[in-house]
């Protein structure tokens, strides 16, 4: 495991992207996935962890920054855990979600908060423990600052929720004990009203398809409570995956259904405000399976929605259908082709811009709209590596995003690339 040289500054070209860069030197390890966040100075991060993959159990986090100015930085272990759930910035301070176990186990029984500052980390503090199993968490910035963070299992999910000044309050479960979540998402809209939403299936995990959708609600002044069933798909069908984003005033959740028709499988994506008078978009899917679902947005209500849709052979495309502020989403474009064991990443800025990103052929891919378009623009490559893989994305406060991916294979490293919108 070791430290980067230092990084010169990479030049934007005609697109807003700047060459790639790298941020680790190869690791002798397997990688996972990195988390990536951007400050509003431009400061950029990402979060990994060096796996052994036939030693789970010995993981060891890190965290990667480049300098608003360029300059990469030697990755930092984050002692005391084996992932980083998530990361984001509050003003220049990192935080981080992190999960672990004990020595020897597995991850993940242990999930915590700790913030990068200075160069300096703080002191953890604990979240949740006492879990099991594999452990996802995200951290959702609400529009005052605070930071809600949502930790699921196949066993519960919980939220807990920063207060001004100070660390996060008391951890709330948002399940039954019977519970056991298939996936969860959470969003706040710009009023600082928060939604955590999850699916989940009541018998044996895998066997028993989830059919219903609950949502808990919360604010600025208290983290999301009272969880009940918000939607609950018609006899036959199945719910399969779920996303939420932030749509401005409101929260816009999308789904996956699917069912067998006289012995064809049939499948539907659907898009919809969470408020009683909206009005829902169906993108009906034949011959295909689609998957990974996403939904991004920001504070003034332009959004991007992005799936994928495999075939019988082992091909996928890549789908998506934009809104632009004040309106309702359009027609599903698409993009191209993604590799199979890829999913779409999709980011909005502030002003509108959005950028949709994917892996095709081992290359980094990206169209970009513009707040004056209806729909995205043709690709452009980011990377002309063909060993790229789980390309992560990320706006901050202004128009700055960091694209970051695995390269490599027998020894991997992290690699990213800036965007400057004009």
């Amino acid at each position: 495991m070791l430290a980067i040289a230092g990084a010169v500054p990479a030049a934007a070209d005609a697109s807003g992207w700047s060459r790639p860069f790298r941020l680790t030197s190869p690791y002798s390890t397997d990688l996972t996935p990195a988390s990536v966040a951007v400050a509003a100075d431009g400061t950029a991060a990402a979060g990994f962890s060096a796996q052994e993959e036939d030693q789970p159990a010995v993981s060891q986090p890190f965290v990667a920054m480049r300098s608003s100015g360029g300059k990469v930085s030697s990755p930092r272990s984050v002692p005391g855990a084996q992932l980083v759930l998530d990361m984001t910035f509050a003003g220049s301070t990192l935080k981080l979600l992190t999960a672990g176990s004990e020595s020897g186990k597995p991850c993940c029984s242990t999930v915590q908060a700790v913030s990068l500052a200075n160069g300096k980390l703080g002191r953890p503090q604990t979240l949740v423990g006492k879990l099991t199993g594999a452990t996802i968490g995200n951290l959702t910035t609400l529009p005052s600052g605070r930071l809600l963070a949502t930790i699921a299992t196949d066993r519960g999910v919980w939220v807990a929720q920063s207060r001004p000044g100070s660390g996060f309050g008391k951890t709330y479960r948002l399940t039954a004990g019977s519970a056991m979540p298939w996936t969860v998402a959470a969003s706040a809209d710009a009023r600082g009203q928060t939604v955590v939403m999850w699916i989940a299936t009541h018998g044996q995990q895998g066997e028993i398809a989830p059919t219903q959708i609950v949502a808990a609600a919360g604010s600025e002044r208290g983290a999301p409570g009272n969880a009940r069933t918000v939607f609950t798909a018609s006899a036959g069908r199945s719910i399969d995956e779920l996303a939420l984003g932030s749509a401005g005033g409101a929260v816009t959740g999308g789904w996956m259904e699917s069912w067998f028709d006289r012995g064809v499988y049939r499948a539907q994506v659907v898009v919809s405000d969470l408020a009683a008078s909206s009005r829902g978009r169906v993108y009906s899917v034949t011959g295909l399976t689609p998957s990974g679902l996403q939904i991004a947005g920001n504070g003034r209500g332009d959004q991007i929605i992005t799936w994928k849709l495999c075939g019988s052979s082992g091909t996928c495309t890549v789908a998506a259908a934009v809104r632009r502020r004040g309106g309702q989403f359009g027609a599903a474009q698409n993009l191209g082709s993604i590799d199979p064991g890829q999913s779409p990443v999709a980011a909005v800025a502030s002003d509108g811009d959005s950028l949709l990103g994917w892996i095709s052929s081992g290359q980094a891919y990206v169209a970009e709209r513009r707040p004056s378009d209806s729909r995205l623009g043709a690709r452009r490559a980011v990377s002309s590596t063909t060993y790229a893989s789980n390309l992560a994305l990320a706006f901050g406060p202004g128009r700055t995003a960091l694209a970051a991916w695995t390269q490599g294979t027998l020894a991997p490293d992290v690699v990213g690339a800036v965007f400057s919108g004009s």
